[in-house]
């Protein structure tokens, strides 16, 4: 009884994971890089002033209003997704 079980889930996960998923998934990647209007590709300016510039010690001032910086923001949003795929 469990061997059948186990072979209809093999089955359903070569149906899931055949390469047309690869094809969708790159679909939609083009997708929402055209309606974007190519922002991975023409924002890469502002990525880099918005990220990599404030990592430099000058630039870690707090405007009023703002409790931590996007550095900050940035780096607790990842500690928390890898914590909670760690944990399940």
């Amino acid at each position: 009884m469990l061997d059948s079980f186990l072979d209809r889930l093999a089955l359903i996960d070569a149906f899931l994971w055949g390469p047309w998923t690869m094809a969708f998934f790159a679909g939609v990647a083009v997708y929402y890089t055209v309606r974007s209007g190519f922002f991975p590709i023409t924002g890469v300016g502002y990525i880099l002033r918005n990220t990599v510039r404030k990592l430099s010690p000058g630039s870690t001032k707090l405007t009023e209003g703002q409790t931590m910086t996007p550095v900050q923001a940035a780096t607790t949003s990842l500690a928390g997704t890898v914590g909670m795929g760690n944990m399940a």
